[in-house]
């Protein structure tokens, strides 16, 4: 076996495991409403039994050598895009140890506190200086890794110096999106308290400066 064979065979079997973890976490999300990168202990089983069929389908004899070829071939092809897609999903995490800074991404900054926020159940984060580009920022996208619904969650930003109508910063009628009119830089405050029963559980709040960021966040979500 050459080293070209040698190669498209990794490939295909890194291209079966991405099938496979796509497969899965799209029955995921169809069964369970907040399923987001968790493995369940429904769903699991699942992504073992698609790279089962994967990898039964090239080392079996099930198919002819021609279509099981372009089968590799293909299934390389899915294991190149795979690699792309998590050095994507990842590169942040580079930036955090590394020169990015965080004017990179402030939006997975902010998710990430939101996750840390939702694991212990109740708190704040320490709000993190950000700088934000012209742009729009929905609820739906900072908790897409997070097992959180979309109306549990809000934006807060009560500072007049940057907030409201032809500012700077808009937050829509549902609190559901956020409204960057202009490239600033800005404190932002995560917090939240899972057993609220009324209103949002977690709220994210917006100042221009580190205390008036944190006293929003807890007025709005933990008082």
């Amino acid at each position: 076996m050459g080293i070209k064979e040698i190669i498209i065979n990794i490939l295909a079997i890194i291209g079966i495991i991405g099938i496979s973890y796509w497969i899965t976490f799209f029955i995921g999300g169809l069964i369970l409403p907040t399923f987001l990168f968790r493995i369940d202990a429904i769903i699991f089983p699942l992504f073992l039994i698609s790279m089962a069929i994967g990898i039964a389908l090239i080392a079996t004899n099930v198919l002819n050598e021609t279509i099981k070829k372009y089968l590799k071939y293909g299934l390389a092809i899915f294991g190149i895009l795979f690699i792309i897609e998590i050095i994507f999903i990842f590169l942040p995490l580079g930036c955090t140890y590394g020169d990015c800074g965080e004017k990179i991404n402030p939006s997975y900054y902010i998710s990430q506190d939101l996750k840390k926020v939702q694991t212990k159940g109740y708190g704040i984060e320490v709000p993190r200086k950000l700088t934000f580009e012209k742009s729009t920022i929905f609820i739906k996208a900072l908790i897409r890794t997070i097992p959180i619904l979309e109306d549990e969650v809000k934006f807060v930003c009560e500072d007049a110096t940057i907030c409201g109508s032809g500012k700077a910063l808009e937050i829509n009628e549902n609190s559901q999106s956020l409204q960057i009119n202009q490239k600033i830089e800005l404190y932002s405050a995560v917090c939240g308290d899972l057993s609220r029963n009324n209103g949002a559980k977690y709220c994210i709040a917006f100042a221009s400066t580190e205390q008036k960021a944190s006293d929003d966040c807890d007025k709005a979500c933990l008082a």
